[in-house]
């Protein structure tokens, strides 16, 4: 895809999407800021699948409703 070719990203979305998934799951998993930002892009874009090597960040995709995939697993 072409720089020009980027789809529109509406990070007012985003971030409201981020919030949610952070005071539903941070409490519980422990997730990092930048972690949920990921899954929240990840779900705006729709993303198939969800590659990480991090449990606490797989856990979180999979709870955010992301196939995730685990390197070295």
């Amino acid at each position: 895809m072409r720089h020009c070719d980027q789809p529109h990203t509406d990070w007012s979305r985003i971030y409201l999407d981020a919030a949610e998934l952070s005071a539903r799951l941070t409490a519980k998993l422990g997730c990092r800021s930048l972690d949920i930002l990921h899954c929240a892009v990840a779900r705006f874009f729709g993303a198939s699948q969800f590659v990480t090597a991090d449990k606490r960040h797989r856990d979180l995709a999979k709870r955010a409703g992301l196939h995730a995939v685990v390197l070295g697993a």
